[in-house]
């Protein structure tokens, strides 16, 4: 089983558990770079990764 399958499993969609896993695995990173690890739209991502914030699950910064 891999580690999206065992998010899927905490109740995320599959896209929410791609991007979160994107995250874990590149860091702190630009959406693009996250996007492209978790192969999914970039403008998509910006969506998913305002539903994980509000989840508790990730949190943002912007970068000076």
């Amino acid at each position: 089983m891999n580690l999206t399958a065992i998010v899927k499993n905490i109740g995320l969609t599959d896209k929410e558990a791609r991007v979160y896993v994107a995250c874990l695995v590149v860091g702190s990173s630009s959406v693009t770079r996250i996007a492209r690890h978790a192969k999914i739209n970039r403008v998509t991502s910006y969506d998913i990764l305002e539903k994980l914030m509000k989840k508790g699950l990730v949190s943002s910064f912007t970068k000076a």
